[in-house]
């Protein structure tokens, strides 16, 4: 028998996290043509997956199982049109003073706006591609990276 449990943060102290992480979605020229010309038919897929985005970080705790519910202090997206390459640029910034990390938060929070990305556009092509999720840095607690 297998058990699952939550951890246990009682012991620790809070401190003021950090997270950002990177995503994007090569969506190709017609797509990218019909953002930059307002022609997406279900509305603007940049402000949608911001909001989306931000929706996702707030309810992260009841995607991923077994992790904490945090009280997110900020939380924002950047999100960016390369009209060049074709590609559409995530990043999610997420904050809050907490006795566990916010990066699953921002992970859970650039996947939704990459999915929305995805899912306003997939008339246009369904063979657009998620790709390079990564994080980008975290701080706060006891494991930096950046």
């Amino acid at each position: 028998m297998t058990n699952y449990k939550i951890l246990d943060i009682s012991y620790k102290k809070l401190s003021y996290r950090r997270a950002c992480v990177f995503g994007s979605i090569y969506v190709g020229e017609e797509i990218c043509n019909s953002i930059k010309n307002g022609l997406i038919e279900k509305g603007d897929p940049i402000v949608l997956a911001e909001i989306a985005g931000i929706n996702a970080i707030k309810n992260t705790s009841n995607f991923v199982i077994l992790s904490h519910p945090i009280n997110i202090e900020n939380a924002f997206l950047h999100i960016s049109v390369d009209y060049v390459n074709y590609n559409v640029f995530v990043y999610c910034f997420v904050f809050a003073h907490s006795k566990t990390g916010v990066e699953i938060e921002a992970m859970v929070g650039t996947f939704a706006a990459l999915l929305t990305i995805y899912d306003l556009t997939k008339k246009i092509n369904p063979f657009s591609h998620i790709n390079n999720v990564s994080l980008i840095f975290k701080d706060g607690g006891e494991s930096p990276i950046g």
